[in-house]
């Protein structure tokens, strides 16, 4: 099975309109305070907005209890497909 983001992938985000656009599967890039800036995928969109991030290979990601909930406010871009 090939990677959703295959190594040294040119990606583009949409930087605008972001808070509202928020939900599970979206492909995001997030400026995490301890990670810097990565790219997840959103797992879960809690009632109070703040995001729980997955990976997309478990075998080499930082998982979600170890990047912990994120506020929507650090989301920087959304993927475009």
């Amino acid at each position: 099975m090939l990677p959703v983001l295959p190594d040294h992938s040119f990606v583009v985000f949409r930087t605008f309109l972001i808070k509202h656009s928020l939900k599970k599967n979206l492909i995001v890039r997030v400026c995490h305070p301890e990670y810097g800036l990565i790219i997840k995928k959103i797992k879960k969109v809690n009632q109070d907005g703040s995001l729980l991030l997955e990976g997309f290979n478990a075998q080499q990601s930082v998982t979600s209890e170890q990047m912990g909930v994120v506020s929507a406010k650090s989301v920087t871009g959304i993927l475009l497909k």
